[in-house]
């Protein structure tokens, strides 16, 4: 887990804690889709799953960052927690 750093490769899929709503744009910030996931585990898994290739999963540092990188971790290529400037 990088954390505060940047995902880098292709798609990556961009989440925040307290929502359900989930961003999928290219390496070149491009929006690729956007859905609404349930906040459970099973959902999230089957989100990433359904994006294809290599997944390079950005979110933002909250109370459920640990238990996100625990579930989808192994699921994606490359785990980010970046920290939102106050």
């Amino acid at each position: 887990m990088d954390a505060g750093g940047a995902c880098s490769g292709g798609p990556r899929a961009v989440t925040q804690p307290y929502r359900k709503d989930t961003v999928v744009v290219s390496s070149t910030g491009k929006k690729l889709q956007s859905k609404v996931v349930e906040t459970k585990g099973n959902a999230l898994v089957d989100a990433v799953k359904s994006i294809g290739g290599p997944v390079h999963l950005c979110i933002e540092e909250g109370t459920q960052s640990g238990w996100l990188y625990e579930v989808l971790h192994h699921r994606v290529k490359e785990f980010v927690v970046a920290a939102v400037p106050e």
